[in-house]
């Protein structure tokens, strides 16, 4: 590189030149001899990256060995390598960093069946550049997964065990098989079974080892296999004795459905059925009824036949007093009975007749009433209505509901305060429906504490609406309700 310039002054720039470059500079005056110089450039932050190497990196399932070919540096004076190992799904977090004057790098620990970015940067004396580096998309290799968890034995026999499990923590690729193995003394047997997930627990996997003999302490192993590595990964064991003793308790019984003779209950299989589930065995107590002189029932056991594994088993248990509190208790059966688990469940007063009407007007601008004994329609039919006078005290209030004809009006929300009385309503009615007002037997509530109107009506010009009024019976916080429909006539939003 050279040149040559004429000026008239004694000093000089000269640019651009090269970094880190020595240059021989010559200076002759017109009518004189020529004086020379050697002056260098100073060192620069390298924009040179290394190559690509010939040598395909080293893996295995825990690390990594990647190559480059060393870099020709112009910018300043080489003194080696800096390198970075980046996880390729998070390419934020710096898995590795390092120093090395070699053409390689290695990574120890890493995660098995994982694509990684090795980037690798040129230092000189000036430093190293960030924004220049050479990019090696590498990965680990596959590997067998881990051990299987929570291995346990969940229900036994005199003939067979059956065994759950959860996935390993890490499987490194999609699940393949399991390898479920057992063994007695010297004899041993294993099997190969698909990863089928549990009836009654779907998060878990389950499999039943049959043809055992009784009242012997099996040693059992499960491995599980992906689809990238053709053998097991590693055992998980446990042990279990071919001999049926008595179950846990069920789990999670709640009441599902209540009447004011009846309730619904449901509750999951036992953690630990510790043999062959027969049945389950209900028992029903009476503690407490709004009727006291009828207190207190004597309830047969109810016991109800296992068919089969379910996740969810139910009952409805029939014959109750109205307005009653209950303690239901229900065990497991297998060889013999287990613990129980109980709650208290209270049954809804019973349906009455409606005796008090609403006034004739609903003082309100809102619908066009005029509110006649009349138009009121006969009220719905229940084949449990009590005409007694015993349950009247139970009676809370009267109301008036919105229910709108058309099926697809728009819905904001019920405006009942009460949520279990809200739920009730709407298995009765539908979901579409308003509070409107709370009456009794000579005028309309102003402020009811059951509901509000306010920003809840949503009424639409020459659209047909329905009025329901409501009979609002409750016992211990069970709510029953009595319904009888006005006729549809004049029942226009003015």
């Amino acid at each position: 590189v050279g040149g040559e310039l004429t000026q008239d002054d004694t000093e000089i720039t000269l640019s651009p030149l090269l970094p880190f470059t020595q240059y021989l500079v010559t200076v002759t005056p017109e009518d004189g001899l020529p004086s020379k110089i050697y002056v260098g450039t100073s060192e620069a932050e390298p924009t040179e990256i290394p190559g690509l190497s010939n040598q395909s990196p080293i893996r295995t399932n825990t690390s990594l060995t990647v190559f480059w070919s060393p870099a020709t540096v112009c910018s300043s004076h080489l003194t080696g390598y800096n390198y970075q190992l980046i996880k390729e799904s998070d390419g934020l977090t710096i898995v590795d960093s390092g120093f090395t004057t070699d053409t390689s790098a290695s990574f120890k620990n890493l995660t098995a069946t994982t694509n990684y970015v090795a980037k690798i940067y040129v230092v000189t004396i000036a430093g190293w550049n960030t924004k220049a580096h050479l990019s090696i998309n590498t990965s680990t290799s596959a590997t067998v997964p881990d051990a299987v968890r929570n291995l346990t034995v969940y229900k036994r026999g005199r003939n067979m065990l059956g065994v759950r499990w959860a996935a390993p923590k890490a499987t490194y690729g999609t699940l393949k098989s399991f390898t479920v193995a057992h063994s007695l003394g010297k004899d041993s047997n294993s099997h190969s079974v698909e990863p089928t997930h549990c009836v009654v627990w779907p998060n878990l996997f389950c499999y039943t080892i049959t043809d055992l003999r009784p009242n012997r302490m099996y040693n059992i192993s499960v491995s599980a296999r992906n689809v990238d590595v053709a053998e097991d990964g590693a055992k998980a064991f446990v042990n279990g004795l071919t001999r049926e003793i008595s179950p846990s308790t069920p789990e999670n019984l709640t009441l599902f459905n209540s009447t004011s003779t009846t309730v619904g209950l449901r509750w999951n299989h036992p953690n630990l059925a510790n043999g062959i589930l027969r049945s389950f065995v209900v028992s029903v107590e009476e503690t407490e009824e709004f009727d006291q002189d009828s207190c207190c029932q004597v309830y047969p056991l109810v016991e109800t036949p296992v068919t089969e594994e379910k996740d969810t088993y139910d009952v409805e248990v029939s014959g109750l007093h109205p307005a009653s509190t209950y303690v239901v208790s229900v065990s497991a059966k297998t060889v013999g009975l287990g613990p129980s688990q109980s709650i208290t469940v209270v049954t809804r007063p019973p349906h009455m007749a409606i005796t008090v009407l609403t006034p004739d007007f609903p003082d309100d601008d809102y619908l066009d009433l005029n509110l006649k004994d009349d138009l009121w329609l006969p009220q719905e039919k229940r084949p449990e209505l009590n005409n007694s006078e015993i349950y009247s005290s139970l009676i809370k209030a009267h109301l008036l509901l919105i229910v709108p004809s058309n099926p697809q009006a728009p819905i904001n929300e019920s405006c009942i305060k009460e949520p279990k009385l809200d739920s009730l309503l709407r298995s009765e009615i539908g979901d579409q429906f308003w509070f409107y007002k709370e009456y009794d037997k000579d005028s309309y509530i102003d402020n009811s504490n059951w509901g509000h109107p306010v920003d809840c009506v949503s009424l639409q010009y020459e659209q047909k609406y329905r009025i329901v009024a409501v009979q609002v019976s409750a016992f211990n916080g069970a709510y029953n309700v009595d319904l009888c429909y006005y006729s549809e006539t004049q029942t226009y939003y003015n």
